[in-house]
């Protein structure tokens, strides 16, 4: 067969006019380059079946090469292998001299046979963003607007333009118009090669023909190489084509001519009849018998033999002589010239050399790592239009009128249905509904919303992908964040609607719970959009969404509260769970109080309480593991609140990520025209042969596929295990105690430890079935990752009941700290500002680290040593001395001796033959210290960075100054890292009980700097530096305090008294093992240890003070007359040392104690002749606190502090523990009861005494306090003033000296 020149007309033979059509880029200097497309012995099959066997073609510029045949025999599979999709079980493909390439990709664009368009855009906006996104970034936005404008009247798309592309249910286009936009998005990229799969199916006969003479004249006029499939075209259509490829089978049955196709079924005895359409008859033959399409195949391979076959597909190597191809009017010699001289300049101007930049219709992916693909446009401009384009998409979508109307009347049914519900016991039931059922609602509503929206979005997803429009990421940023508006403001109008009508009490809760309700609503449209990409059946998707949200109903904490403990788990992976729980913790912790009914279920309001704690509330739900986010909102810890956030958001990213990675990408399928995902198919063609390329010939970009299936599974098992990290024992156990009758120490409502004292512990019992083995045995066994970065060490079931034995040895589980090595990794907790503080250290003084331990667990106490060497500057660190007192282990001996000899640290072993106790043995390291600052630590600290320089910094500028840093938890079950809060302050109570209380409002503003130290009345005494010649001139310790306790209140009354300060340090954080009940021995009891201790405390420091705390404790005042307290006073007077009054005016004036400026006293109600009393149930927060009541008064011999209170000058009516009383500032429904609370020197806690009416009055709202005959509550209430007897009370002052 001879290939006839371009330079004939087929077109006008058949009537198709052949003047130009004004394309871009027709200036020869700068139009892409020409493709001539060959190809030889294709071959492709899928699984047993063999689609395509050694099929041969070529095809020049300015030609059509026409590819028929019946349905089945591998028309668009030629296709997706000629566009680089499909790969090639054997034969070549060539693009002039070189082979099918990434390069060459860009150059090639493909339209499917399917019209994909996202419905509800226009024909111009689906332009306008295609070529924002497919033209270069160096053109601006005008040009490539100017450029739609042109293929909008090349196409003759002027007239529905501004309609919508339509779908089934919405009109649209016309199927013509839908396959010309199809067609106008692909020439936006001025590609040199177009492969149109059946442009014409679908089309009446007059839009078939004037798109296929469209098409011709654009391959004529313009050089661009066309490869079309066809179905059964008309006989005009078929002779508009240049070339035939004939297909059976998979096999040739024909290539070469269309003028030659007659001839060669002539030369096989097939002939037509006059008259007849070509293509009807070639199609009714090839259809025919087995025995004539075997016939007319053997006929097509004998013509490959003929010398008459083109050289081009003869030639081993395919290489083409450029020559051959241009004549003397250049690299297009069938052009003419008055086309190109046509075009008009601003269109030449306009796309030079766009074909170097824009994005081709193929996709981005190659096997040929010589080949380099760069995004035509940058990941900020795909991102940018990406989400303007999800945006205008979904809102009609998402912000329906429906919705609308939904999202209002519900919001209005929901406050009706639960409106102003009182906060009593009666009505929580109906408040935990309204928060489980808006959180279930909307997780539902956004879920199923996701997952219908995402399988017609998909199709052209991959349509793009495929093209390599942008990047996947971009993708993914833009699908986020551009819905995340339209996501979250129908569940912010039901939230505005329904909450108030519920009863609104802070901004704050409004606010935080609308977050919970946002963030439970973006999860589950997360979730919806995995299940919608992972799915390819929708059926499938909806049948296991609903199997999941019905789960997440039932484990989300409100159905089922005794969930069995083998299913606690599935809670975890409940969306509801999360949402519910937290939004109770901060309606119930930060709203206002739930109170208790006459009935009560709760044990708690049993036991004389009036208020339900949020601890017991969880417990009746078997929710004692609540969620750490709003735990730590609740405690506004900042750190905590980022880890568990980033925990919630990382495993959101990896279900999203493996949506975006699901969907729309390309995947090699068994139908091209659909793309699936076949993991058997991926895994076999595209991770399993390359494994060694992939490893280590990049970054695994050969299985790059499934590291978001791996990254959504290890997130998933990260979480999982961070929630169950605290579960101990089948009990699930959180830092954040709650408060039990038989403890000691528990961490308040703010999320500080609480200490009664360093020195009230249970005692030591034996140990039950301790040998001498066991007491002494060192079990250090690290594991390498055990309790890394501060994460808890979770003990085995198997391990339990040992455990549980050596727990009474320390009073801590040295199981897990056994496992956890020396150098552990710890979080940086501290504020992010003071990590740029303290970096020049030169002039700061060197410190020796003091720790006294007495027969404490060797992973512990080296665990402190260790945190002290990895997190201390070397040049500010001059030794570490260790005090031991007396003890008693056998590893604490010569083991130990030997161990810090190879210490990278000056270490110094100083021991004491008998029990001395802490206080002296702190004196003995002092004495032995060399550095300028000594730095008192206890033998279960772990240190982190920057803990050492904020300390010494503060010193370097006062070397009068005590400097703590802020203490944080250890837990003593799995030593478990824990942020404390760090606006707290030490001070004490009457008993002379050392207490943490927040910082008021007065003192956080006087702090300009968050970062600066801030002043405390005490120090929690355990962890400390000051100066060392300091410490010594002002008295060092008091060397006749026994063992422990007292001597950090003795201690800071010293310091601030004789000119000193004592200040926190927010920027140095030192974690500290904190225990439930004391494992040391007090020689000569207990009692007498410690109230000895304080006696002195008070006969030497506290004055008349001193009286007071000896008449209302009588345990001190036994062991007072034994007390030889000379030298001390001796010393005080020696230092010039300020009295105790001084020290409340000016260090702590927000105390508590009585003073002759204010009353001190029993409040009296006249008409009832009874008392107010102080509460005596204790919370959470270690502070009595209730609803104010009245009891009998006691007579004056056995007057007890429960009834005394004092009233200041300010108008505080406060009491011991620092507890006021409050009652609210505005009208409330029912009565406004009067409450006692901690002190925050807010105006609500201010009252007035009138010696004339005998009334106290409420100073904001001017109401009087008053006694009312009620059955349904027998406390304190605010009432309009009277002249009633009821609001007159009698002041009865009571002296506190003796």
């Amino acid at each position: 067969m001879q290939n006839n020149d371009t330079n004939s007309k087929p077109i006008s033979a058949y009537g198709v006019e052949t003047s130009a059509v004004h394309f871009p880029c027709l200036i020869t200097d700068h139009r892409p380059p020409p493709i001539h497309l060959a190809f030889r012995g294709l071959t492709v099959s899928v699984g047993q079946r063999q689609i395509l066997q050694d099929v041969d073609g070529w095809v020049r510029p300015g030609q059509v090469l026409a590819v028929m045949g019946p349905s089945g025999c591998g028309k668009t599979t030629l296709l997706n292998c000629l566009s680089g999709r499909l790969r090639l079980d054997g034969g070549q493909i060539f693009l002039n001299r070189d082979l099918l390439c990434k390069r060459w990709k860009r150059k090639i664009c493909y339209v499917l046979q399917q019209d994909i368009f996202f419905p509800d855009l226009t024909l111009r906006q689906t332009l306008e963003y295609t070529a924002r996104l497919r033209l270069p970034d160096s053109m601006s936005h005008s040009q490539k607007m100017q450029y739609v404008d042109h293929i909008i009247d090349v196409l003759e798309l002027q007239n529905c333009q501004d309609t919508i592309i339509g779908d089934y249910i919405k009109r649209g286009l016309s199927g013509g118009e839908k396959k010309r936009a199809n067609i106008a998005c692909e020439l936006l990229t001025n590609p040199s090669l177009m492969l149109l799969d059946e442009p014409t199916s679908g089309l009446d006969s007059y839009a078939a023909h004037s798109l296929m003479s469209t098409l011709k004249k654009y391959a004529n006029s313009e050089g661009k190489t066309i490869v079309v499939t066809l179905h059964q075209p008309s006989s005009q259509i078929f002779h508009l084509c240049d070339k035939l490829l004939l297909l059976s089978g998979g096999q040739t049955a024909f290539f070469g001519d269309t003028s030659r196709v007659i001839d060669f079924f002539s030369s096989i005895g097939l002939n037509i009849m006059p008259h007849y359409n070509p293509a009807d008859f070639i199609l009714e033959q090839i259809k025919g018998s087995s025995d004539m399409r075997d016939k007319i195949i053997a006929a097509a391979k004998e013509e490959r033999k003929s010398k008459d076959y083109p050289t081009e597909l003869q030639l081993s190597d395919c290489i083409y002589i450029q020559e051959k191809l241009e004549g003397a009017h250049g690299p297009y010699p069938h052009l003419e010239q008055d086309t190109l001289n046509s075009v008009e300049p601003d269109v030449r101007k306009l796309w030079l050399d766009t074909h170097s930049h824009a994005s081709s219709s193929v996709s981005s992916d190659t096997q040929d790592p010589d080949c380099y693909f760069s995004w035509p446009t940058s990941f900020w401009t795909q991102f940018k239009v990406l989400s303007q384009r999800n945006f205008q998409e979904a809102r009609p979508r998402m912000l329906s009128k429906l919705n609308w109307v939904q999202t209002i009347g519900l919001g209005i049914m929901a406050g009706l249905l639960w409106f102003q519900l009182d906060r009593r016991e009666e009505a929580l039931h109906d408040i935990q509904g309204w928060m489980f059922f808006s959180t279930t609602y909307w997780m539902l509503f956004a879920h199923f919303g996701a997952l219908s929206s995402f399988p017609p979005e998909r199709e052209v997803i991959n349509k793009e992908r495929q093209s390599g429009a942008y990047r996947l990421s971009a993708y993914y940023l833009a699908k986020m964040i551009g819905e995340l508006p339209l996501t979250m403001t129908l569940p912010a109008v039901y939230h505005l609607i329904s909450y108030p009508m519920l009863g609104f009490h802070s901004p704050e809760v409004f606010f935080t719970l609308l977050c919970f309700l946002l963030l439970n609503t973006v999860v589950a449209q997360s979730v919806g959009f995995f299940i919608g990409a992972a799915c390819m059946d929708m059926q499938v998707s909806i049948t296991i969404s609903a199997l999941y949200t019905l789960a997440t109903q039932l484990f989300g904490g409100y159905f089922a509260t005794n969930v069995p403990p083998w299913l606690t788990w599935m809670r975890y992976l409940s969306m509801v769970h999360y949402a519910y729980q937290n939004m109770q913790i901060i309606e119930f912790s930060k709203g206002e109080k739930i109170l208790c009914s006459e009935q009560s279920k709760f044990e708690i309001c049993k036991d004389s309480k009036t208020e339900i704690p949020i601890a017991a509330i969880l417990d009746a739900q078997d929710s004692s593991a609540t969620s750490c986010c709003a735990t730590f909102v609740a405690r506004s810890d900042r750190l905590p609140l980022e880890v568990a956030t980033n925990a919630v958001t990382l495993t959101t990213t990896a279900i999203v990520i493996i949506f975006a990675r699901a969907g729309p990408h390309r995947v090699e399928a068994r139908d091209p025209r659909r793309p699936q995902i076949d993991i058997r198919l991926f895994l076999r063609h595209r991770c399993i042969p390359n494994w060694k390329k992939a490893m280590f010939a990049g970054p695994l970009r050969k299985c790059r596929r499934i590291w978001p299936g791996i990254l959504f599974i290890t997130s998933l098992f990260i979480v999982t295990a961070w929630r169950r990290s605290y579960n101990f024992g089948g009990k699930e156990i959180h830092p954040k105690h709650i408060y039990r009758g038989n403890q000691e120490e528990y961490v308040d409502n703010k999320g500080m430890r609480v200490i009664v004292g360093h020195y009230i512990g249970n005692g030591v019992r034996n140990v039950p079935n301790a040998t001498y083995d066991m007491l002494n045995a060192n079990n250090f066994n690290p594991e390498p990752q055990a309790g890394r970065n501060g994460m808890p060490v979770i003990t085995e079931p198997r391990d339990l009941l040992q455990m549980q034995q050596l727990f009474q040895i320390n009073r801590f589980n040295v199981m897990a700290s056994d496992r956890i090595p020396l150098n552990r990794s710890l979080p940086d907790v501290r504020r992010k500002k003071c990590k740029y503080l303290y970096r020049d250290i030169s002039n700061y003084p060197k410190s020796s680290i003091i720790i006294v331990f007495h027969n404490e667990a060797w992973s512990t106490l080296l665990r402190t040593v260790w945190s002290v060497i990895n997190r201390s500057p070397k040049e500010l660190l001059e030794e570490i001395i260790l005090v031991d007192d007396a003890s008693e282990r056998e590893f604490l001996r010569k083991p130990l001796k030997d161990y810090i000899k190879r210490l990278p640290v000056r270490t110094e072993l100083i021991r004491s033959e008998n029990r001395i106790g802490l206080v002296l043995a702190r004196l003995r390291g002092a004495e032995a210290a060399r550095g300028e600052v000594i730095t008192f630590l206890d033998a279960h600290c772990e240190c982190t960075e920057g803990w050492l320089e904020a300390l010494l910094a503060r010193i370097a500028q006062d070397r009068t100054v005590a400097v703590c840093p802020v203490i944080d938890i250890i837990n003593d079950d799995t030593f478990a890292y824990v942020k404390s809060f760090e606006l707290h302050w030490g001070a004490f109570n009457w008993n002379l009980q050392f207490r943490w209380f927040t910082l008021d409002s007065k003192q956080l503003l006087k702090r300009k700097v968050i970062t600066d130290p801030f002043s405390t009345p005490t120090m929690a005494g355990g962890l400390f530096a000051i100066d060392r010649k300091y410490f010594f001139e002002i008295g060092s310790y008091d060397n006749k305090t026994k063992i422990w306790g007292g001597e950090n209140l003795e201690l800071s009354f010293r310091i601030w008294q004789c000119g000193g300060k004592i200040e926190i340090a927010p920027c140095s954080h030192v974690g500290h093992l904190f225990r439930k009940s004391s494992p040391y021995t007090f020689p000569g009891g207990i009692s007498k240890t410690l109230y000895s201790n304080l006696a002195r405390v008070a006969l030497v420091w506290m004055d008349e003070w001193g009286d007071f705390y000896f008449r209302f404790n009588e345990q001190a005042r036994r062991v007072k007359s034994e007390q030889d307290v000379s030298q001390r006073r001796e010393l005080r007077k020696r230092l010039q040392c300020k009295s105790f009054e001084w020290y409340l005016d000016n260090v702590w004036p927000q105390h508590f104690f009585p003073k002759n400026d204010r009353f001190f006293g029993k409040i009296r109600n006249i008409d009832a002749d009874q008392c107010i009393i102080k509460p005596i149930g204790k919370t959470t927060s270690n502070q009595p606190m209730g609803i104010a009541r009245l009891e009998n008064c006691l007579n004056e011999t056995i007057t007890m502090a429960v009834e005394l209170f004092v009233m200041t000058k300010e108008g505080f009516i406060m009491t011991d523990d620092s507890i006021c009383m409050d009652a609210p500032e505005k009208e409330v429904n029912g009565y406004s009861k009067v409450r006692i609370m901690a002190c925050s020197g807010s105006s609500r806690q201010k009252w007035k005494y009138h010696e004339e009416t005998k009334q106290i009055v409420h100073t904001t709202n001017t109401k009087c306090l008053d006694v009312i005959d009620s059955e349904q509550y027998d406390g304190l209430v605010i009432t309009e003033c009277t002249k009633s007897k009821t609001q007159q009370w009698s002041l009865e002052p009571v002296s506190w000296t003796v």
